[in-house]
Parts: structure tokens; C-alpha cells; sequence
């Protein structure tokens, strides 16, 4: 089921604008074009936010309202009836507004998900002498939270989620862990590296498994989208789009090489890594290279949970390693 609504407005020197807006139960049909047309919102603002802050969301929010005063049929009853429904995790109420008078993408300015908390207030009372009941006419408002980072927001690393019925949901790194993160684990391989001592010899070792950023954010979105249903009822997909990040990163090849050395008449043999730079530089993207000139972005597995990539074989002093990496790693962020 789908409503709307078109303004019309007259703005100096550039003749009659118009204003579309849209409420559906179904996303995709906010643009649907057998949607029926009422007369009954009343859009406030939308609210758009330039949050600065490290590490946190811009989010958009509309508001509007419905008066009851403004009726005149049965389907304005039925459309107010329709959008209270949204008090219901089970019945996702989506809006949408065009600036322009069809509802095509490149008009849209707003999209969101209607939010669960109505507010009202009574603006008469339609009823006679000691009539025990009241018959008030009503106004009630609402507000949106733009589709997807109002989403995002409620999905939380690792603290507890639980959903309007007191039930647990799973967080993201419950999620990944499941069967001993063996998602995360596909994307990571352990690669060489190495390091220079002063007399110019290298040594080879494995610091810890590296994997592409983009390939582990299109993970964490898709567990997102998982964590999204199982919250709100609501089937959505995140895409990660490719970027290039506009500078470039010169690559390097490990050369075995070997040194003779002879003492007392013995012979020894030492093979080492010689590192040799490539006149080559590459654009450095977030998303898979399409040719040779492009280079992904791998990081450490130990950026997703400290824990990962640690031996027991290593030194006592080092278990401890996880501990003081934590803070570092994504795992330590709320969402």
C-alpha cells in the first residue's frame, strides 16, 4: 500500500515548484505509480546534519504531521490508520520526498524509515452533553530517520542489543565469531614481510595475516543487514562503491639471494631477502582493481580483534600483546 501527497508552491523567478511525498509499508514503491492521493500531511523540515565528529554518524530526519481536523473521507481514515501501524516493529512504514512533481531519483531529497514513537495532541472534542465519550479530533506527529545510516546506528560491535520484546539479538561480533570467525579468516592470508638490519641483510617473518578493507566492509555490512532484519523486520542490502583514494603507493618484490662465506677452509652459505623497489607507482582504491595500475588496501587481521593472528609460540612477554592492541582494533569501537 502506498499514499501520497503533492504540493505546489509559487518561489519568485523560477515559476511553480512542486513537492512529492510518499508513504509505503514496502520501500521499492515509494516511486509507485498506483499510489493513492490524499490531502492530509503537513511536512515540517527536514533536518539535515554536518556531524564532524571522528567516528560518528550524519543522520537526516523529517517530520511531519497529520491533523484530523483536515478529513473529508474515508480513505484520509484509512491513510492516518495506515501510518499509526508504524508503532509496530512488524509494520516498517517508509517515506519518501521529491523535490519535483514525480517521484524519480534524481528529485529525491529525503528517504527514511517512519519511527516507532507517535506523539499527539487533542485538538477538539466532537461530542455532545454528558456524552461519555469524547470523539476528540486529533493531531499526531512524526519523524523519519534516513533509511540508511539510522540503520547503521543500531547496529552495535559488541555491546548487548535486545529488541522491543526483551528479545537478545546478536551483535556484529557475535556474528563474526560464529565458528571461530571463519569468514574473517577466508578473507585473511598470512603474507610476507621483512626487516633491514644495519648491514643491510633481511630477514623474512610473518607479522600477522593480511586481507583486503574493502572485502571486510562489505562483511561487516552484510552482517549488519543481518543484525537490521532480525531487529526491525526490515530487508535491506549495503553496497560498499569502489573509490580511489587520489595518491599512489610504490610496491616492492622480496629477491632470495645468496652469501658465500668461507672460514677454515669451510663453506657456508646463507640465503637472505633482498628487497627491491619498483619504479611503478599504483592508485591506491578501496574496492577490487580493475587492472594493473590500481592497488587494494590489506590490513592486519589483528585490526578486527587483537586476539587474531597471536601464537602461543611466542615469547611470554608478547601473549599479552592483545590486550594492549585492543583499543586499536575495530572490534573497540561501538559501531
Amino acid at each position: 500500500m502506498t499514499y501520497f501527497q503533492r504540493y505546489s508552491f509559487i518561489e519568485d523567478t523560477f515559476g511553480e515548484q512542486f513537492i512529492y511525498f510518499s508513504i509505503s509499508n514496502h520501500y521499492n514503491s515509494l516511486k509507485s505509480g498506483t499510489a493513492q492521493e490524499v490531502d492530509i500531511f503537513n511536512l515540517e523540515d527536514v533536518k539535515q546534519d554536518l556531524n564532524l565528529e571522528d567516528g560518528s554518524f550524519a543522520i537526516d530526519e523529517l517530520t511531519f504531521n497529520i491533523n484530523e481536523l483536515s478529513f473529508h473521507t474515508q480513505n484520509d481514515y484509512d491513510c492516518l490508520e495506515f501510518v499509526k501501524d508504524c508503532a509496530s516493529l512488524e509494520n516498517s512504514r517508509y517515506c519518501a520526498v521529491f523535490f519535483g512533481e514525480y517521484p524519480v531519483d534524481e528529485n529525491l531529497l529525503f528517504s527514511g524509515k517512519i519511527f516507532d514513537k507517535i506523539s499527539g495532541s487533542d485538538k477538539v472534542h466532537d461530542h455532545i452533553d454528558f456524552d461519555i465519550e469524547l470523539k476528540q479530533k486529533r493531531e499526531y506527529k512524526f519523524s523519519a530517520l534516513s533509511f540508511d545510516i539510522s540503520m547503521l546506528e543500531r547496529c552495535k560491535h559488541t555491546e548487548k542489543i535486545v529488541d522491543d520484546y526483551g528479545n537478545n539479538i546478536p551483535n556484529i561480533y557475535d556474528r563474526l565469531s560464529a565458528n571461530d570467525y571463519q569468514e574473517i579468516k577466508g578473507i585473511f592470508d598470512w603474507r610476507m614481510m621483512s626487516s633491514t638490519n644495519s648491514y643491510g641483510m633481511t630477514t623474512p617473518y610473518y607479522l600477522a595475516p593480511l586481507g583486503s578493507l574493502f572485502e571486510l566492509l562489505n562483511l561487516y555490512l552484510q552482517k549488519s543487514s543481518e543484525l537490521i532484519y532480525d531487529l526491525l523486520k526490515t530487508n535491506i542490502t549495503f553496497i560498499v562503491e569502489k573509490s580511489i583514494l587520489g595518491f599512489k603507493v610504490n610496491p616492492t618484490k622480496f629477491n632470495e639471494q645468496t652469501i658465500i662465506s668461507r672460514l677454515q677452509g669451510l663453506t657456508f652459505a646463507k640465503k637472505y631477502l633482498a628487497i627491491e623497489t619498483i619504479n611503478n607507482p599504483k592508485n591506491l582504491v578501496l574496492g577490487t582493481p580493475d587492472n594493473f595500475d590500481e592497488c587494494d588496501i590489506y590490513i592486519s587481521r589483528r585490526l578486527v580483534d587483537s586476539t587474531l593472528g597471536i601464537s602461543s609460540e611466542l615469547p611470554e612477554k608478547d601473549q599479552n600483546i592483545d590486550v594492549e592492541e585492543y583499543p586499536l582494533c575495530f572490534k573497540s569501537l561501538n559501531n
